[in-house]
This record gives structure tokens, C-alpha cells and sequence, in this order.
């Protein structure tokens, strides 16, 4: 997707020094992405007070097979 936008330059310098990558469209992408992942846990975090019992399950529980996908013979290409 193509765009303008006015940023303060101040701030996008500090921005680019930080995430060492001083390329706009990348960096734009970084900060979008921290700012879906922020407000996502934050809403988590809102959901879990209205339920006292609510747990995050542990990452050991989430797709346990997950790391072995790689180690998977390709059926692509031979």
C-alpha cells in the first residue's frame, strides 16, 4: 500500500536509531506491528479482569508439534 504521511522528523530519527534501520517503510511496519501486539495484550489483559479464573495457557501447550516441521521430509521437489 502506497502513502504520505507527515512525520516529525525528531521523532523518526530517535525511531530509526533505536531500531537501527533507518529505511521508512520498514520502520513504519515495525511500529504498526508493536502497536497491534501492545493494544492486543492489552485487550487480553481487559478480557482476563472480567473473568477471575481466566488463564493464558503456556506456550508448551500452543502447537506442540510446531518445532518439528522442519525436521518433515518434503514431498515437494523430487
Amino acid at each position: 500500500m502506497r502513502t504520505t504521511v507527515t512525520l516529525d522528523s525528531s521523532l523518526f530519527e530517535r525511531a530509526a536509531e533505536i531500531a537501527g534501520d533507518h529505511n521508512a517503510s520498514s520502520l513504519l511496519t515495525k511500529a504498526l506491528e508493536l502497536m497491534i501486539t501492545t493494544e492486543s495484550k492489552k485487550r487480553l489483559l481487559r478480557l482476563s479482569g472480567a473473568n477471575p479464573d481466566f488463564a493464558i495457557p503456556g506456550r508448551e501447550s500452543r502447537a506442540p508439534d510446531l518445532g518439528r516441521v522442519a525436521d518433515d521430509e518434503s514431498p515437494y521437489g523430487k
